[in-house]
């Protein structure tokens, strides 16, 4: 679909959609999100649509363009699709209900209610795309019956608005201009839990299901199971409702036998792991070949300042020093 044009802001991924014909951007987008239709009140020249795609593990992250005024219906997305606008107008119209634009610093999450069509307008617009998996929501939430949802394409404030675009601006400058980092495992599984959490603080949403049957909060063996379970795969992308498997009860009781004898929460105690073994992989490294961005990604740690205070107000001294040492 490439003709003859390139980007060069781009830090990562390739044009998938880069076309003046309506037709075939239309057929591009189907294949790409699921059926849509595109019109136009009149014949358009030049109307350019370009879309520029990269993969953080489950996450799939677009810079769309369109550089004309279009009307779009869309068939009930697979996934959620959240977008921050850059320029120009996004229009969604649900049916029966009053249409709502958004402009530039705007985010929205089409295809927040599952099933309900897409419906509305692109007014010469430019925006990010982020596809988030619906399951993506319900592991951030250690929902194991995956019942957690949202239940608006709004979010909850201006505040919360502005949260979204900062956690954009985090993923796509932050991890997306770092390719090595994206394509390490528990760098890339981070971030999805990061940006499922952050949208499920920042729109309305359903509670998770109810839990299952669960032992009270002195049930040692769940405890055992679940720490064991850590152990031993803390090196692979594993989440709340995982181990809350692994133990056999349901993520709040994990959370409160947790909380009640070790003081942490589960996901605490992981972190506690994946920096123990940092660690020791930084004592046993050769500086000439390996380095602390490199050690602190294989262990999932995707922003190197935090990793370096933990680092440092765990073991009292710098990764860098305990690297070269």
């Amino acid at each position: 679909m490439h003709d003859g044009q390139s980007r060069g802001t781009a830090t990562a991924g390739d044009f998938v959609i880069n076309t003046t014909d309506l037709q075939e951007a239309e057929k591009s987008l189907s294949t790409l999100f699921g059926t849509i239709r595109l019109s136009t009140p009149r014949p358009q020249h030049n109307a350019r649509t370009q879309l520029w795609r990269s993969h953080i593990d489950h996450l799939v992250i677009d810079d769309a363009e369109f550089t004309f005024d279009m009307g779009y219906e869309m068939d009930p997305p697979d996934s959620v699709l959240l977008c921050r606008v850059h320029s120009g107008i996004l229009e969604e119209t649900p049916r029966g209900q009053a249409s709502h634009r958004y402009g530039t610093g705007s985010v929205v999450a089409f295809g927040a209610v599952e099933g309900r069509p897409l419906i509305g307008r692109v007014e010469q617009s430019r925006y990010h795309v982020l596809t988030v998996p619906r399951r993506c929501l319900a592991e951030a939430a250690g929902d194991v019956d995956a019942s957690t949802s949202l239940t608006s394409s709004r979010p909850l404030s201006p505040a919360a608005n502005q949260y979204l675009v900062d956690v954009i601006d985090h993923v796509r400058h932050g991890v997306l201009s770092n390719p090595r980092a994206a394509r390490e495992p528990l760098v890339a599984a981070a971030v999805t839990r990061y940006v499922a959490a952050s949208m499920l603080a920042a729109f309305p949403n359903t509670p998770a299901g109810p839990s299952r049957p669960a032992g009270d909060d002195d049930n040692h063996e769940a405890l055992r199971r679940a720490t064991a379970f850590i152990e031993d795969h803390a090196g692979e992308d594993i989440s709340l409702a995982d181990i809350a498997r692994a133990a056999r009860v349901s993520p709040p009781t994990l959370g409160r036998l947790f909380r009640r004898h070790r003081q942490i929460t589960p996901m605490q105690y992981l972190q506690e792991m994946r920096l123990r073994s940092a660690h020791r992989q930084l004592v046993d490294a050769d500086p000439t070949t390996d380095s602390v961005a490199g050690v602190a990604h294989r262990w999932g740690f995707w922003h190197l300042g935090r990793f370096r205070q933990l680092y440092r107000s765990t073991y009292g001294d710098s990764p860098e020093s305990t690297l070269t040492r």
